[in-house]
């Protein structure tokens, strides 16, 4: 009898054994699910960020066109101003030049004349 509960007892730890590497290959392979799970969702985010990255790099290009035809149009505002300024400013000159060569013939005919 001795022998089969010693048989008994070698069936048992067999079997704790056993079911010892089953629960070991269950959590070992929950492990390796979550660790691919985990890696999934990094891969993911990581993708997520570069487009994002790429994204605000995208909008940071357009914002600064969108700046610089701002400015550029502010210039050729400035330029068309300063343009027409000086047209008027010679207008002006010119007009001053006529008066003061009347002025200077006016003065020349009544020197005459007195």
């Amino acid at each position: 009898m001795k022998q089969e509960s010693k048989h008994t007892e070698d069936d048992n730890s067999t079997e704790g054994t056993s079911q010892e590497i089953r629960t070991s290959r269950k959590h070992t392979k929950s492990s390796q699910c979550e660790a691919l799970t985990w890696l999934a969702a990094q891969i993911v985010a990581s993708q997520i960020s570069e487009e994002q990255e790429e994204t605000w790099k995208k909008q940071a290009l357009l914002f600064r066109d969108q700046t610089v035809a701002h400015k550029l149009e502010m210039l050729s505002g400035m330029l068309q101003r300063t343009a027409e300024e000086k047209k008027r400013l010679l207008k002006v000159v010119r007009e001053r030049e006529v008066d003061e060569n009347d002025s200077d013939d006016i003065e020349e005919l009544l020197r005459l004349t007195i």
